[in-house]
């Protein structure tokens, strides 16, 4: 049945709307505060009644919350890029058509839940893609200091090492990073640029166009790729490992007012809670993307970035190791266990000092006196019992010396340890006649994978003392 109004037919039998003109309405452009609209990347959820979602890659949608009766809607935004989109199986459109999604950029979908596996969906576009323009590719940078990362080829490198007494610190941690940042800058343009974090290892830096290592410091920063003309409305990192799995992906973040930065980080880090050493690496790509109504979204420029970290720590000697103390008042060395000089050090009034004798002759304070469990190997000279740990220095007729020469050169940089072996010569000091003597090393006997209560000094002057008679070296 047609409908008129005023004698005129405005709908005919066929629900044709006829002889209507100078219609006035009201655009809404706001929902309901109580349903706001949502955002979404990849998911139609029926417990949001509004969804809007812009892509910034292909992307397949699925479902949550689907009930029979409930239906949802999504403002989708495929961008100037023209980004498909895919559905589940689940999704049935109207007469069996998926719409053409690269007929339009933005569209208005409905999906209404018929069966858990029919869900009804209708869509309308516009936004015609091609009204901006053909788009066109992001210009290439003004300058680019580093030079691209690819399989073949770094970008930057930085390392970190990290050495210290467990008595002091109870852990030793290091951490090494290259950050990669996208900052748009004043008064337009995009930066990309780098920063190092590692100190104590090999030198920070990066490759130049010319293939060259520039050294960097730690905590130095410096863009690398410099736009001056345009700038970006947003940009992404994607992270890959060499073989080019994703291992992570920002999406793109707005960076669309002067100061804008974000920034992503290649890191690897360790920590040592007892005696030995830690090392690892990390090595990443970081591909650079950046967005602007108009133009294709680009890969403007990819890093390749290799970290790495050592830490050491260091422990000391067993309570039954007898320490050499100095008398100040007699002039003379007194033999004391550790055990008993730790207990006697952290017992004495706060003024009163106790003193050792080390390799110079003369007395010194000590500073601090430490306990803890250490696990680690354990070593004894000659025959004798055990009584030190892996890292600490021996005077040598040949230098200062360790058991582990690979902890020691960490724990120690400053004394150019080399290997203790059988036929070295050491220094020892004979508390009897107030003399220092050589006496060769015959065997070394370790005692492995054992957790003992050791002991730490921390003395002043030449950071030496006597431990069952052997001239010893604390850093």
């Amino acid at each position: 049945m047609a409908i008129k109004i005023g004698g005129d037919t405005v709908i005919d039998d066929s629900r044709i709307m006829q002889n209507i003109a100078g219609n006035e309405g009201t655009l809404y452009t706001r929902y309901n505060a109580n349903y706001p609209l949502s955002a979404t990347t990849d998911n139609i959820n029926f417990s949001t009644p509004f969804m809007f979602c812009v892509l910034d890659a292909a992307t397949t949608f699925t479902e949550t919350g689907a009930a029979i009766g409930k239906s949802s809607q999504m403002l989708l935004d495929i961008t100037t890029a023209g980004y498909t989109p895919t559905w589940s199986s689940n999704i049935n459109w109207a007469e069996g058509t998926e719409p053409t999604w690269g007929d339009y950029q933005r569209w208005h979908c409905f999906f209404t839940v018929v069966a858990l596996d029919e869900i009804r969906a209708t869509a309308f576009g516009y936004g015609d893609i091609t009204s901006v323009g053909t788009p066109s590719s992001w210009p290439a940078a003004a300058q680019s200091l580093a030079r691209a990362g690819d399989t073949g080829n770094r970008t930057a490198y930085s390392d970190e090492h990290e050495s210290g007494n467990l008595g002091a610190t109870g852990s030793v941690s290091g951490s090494s990073s290259v950050t990669t940042y996208i900052t748009h800058r004043a008064p337009q343009g995009v930066d990309i640029g780098l920063g190092w974090n590692g100190t104590g290892g090999a030198q920070p830096g990066y490759w130049n166009q010319s293939n060259n290592f520039i050294s960097k410091s730690d905590g130095d920063t410096l863009d690398t790729w410099i736009e001056t003309s345009l700038s970006a409305d947003s940009a992404r990192f994607v992270r890959k490992s060499i073989g080019g799995t994703v291992i992570a992906d920002s999406g793109y973040i707005s960076i669309g007012t002067v100061g804008n930065q974000i920034s992503v980080a290649t890191s690897v880090s360790r920590s040592r809670s007892t005696s030995g050493s830690s090392s690892g690496s990390n090595e990443q790509i970081v591909e650079c993307w950046l967005r602007k109504t108009g133009y294709t979204d680009t890969n403007v420029i990819t890093y390749r970035h290799f970290v790495e970290v050592y830490v050491s720590a260091s422990g000391c000697f067993l309570g039954s190791a007898n320490l050499y103390r100095w008398n100040v008042d007699t002039n003379t060395a007194d033999i004391i266990t550790m055990s008993d000089a730790y207990e006697q050090f952290v017992a004495k009034e706060e003024d009163a000092v106790h003193h050792v004798i080390g390799t110079d002759g003369n007395n010194k304070e000590i500073l601090a006196f430490s306990k803890f469990d250490l696990e680690d190997t354990f070593y004894a000279f000659n025959g004798n019992d055990t009584f030190v740990s892996s890292s600490h220095p021996f005077l040598t007729t040949d230098g200062w010396k360790c058991c582990n020469l690979e902890d020691g050169n960490h724990d120690y940089p400053d004394l150019e340890l080399t290997q203790l072996a059988v036929g070295d010569t050491l220094q020892k000091y004979n508390a009897a006649t107030n003399e220092y003597y050589e006496e060769e090393l015959t065997s070394i006997t370790p005692l492995t994978g054992e957790t003992k209560e050791v002991y730490l000094l921390d003395v002043g002057g030449d950071d030496t003392y006597v431990v069952d008679g052997y001239v010893v070296h604390n850093k």
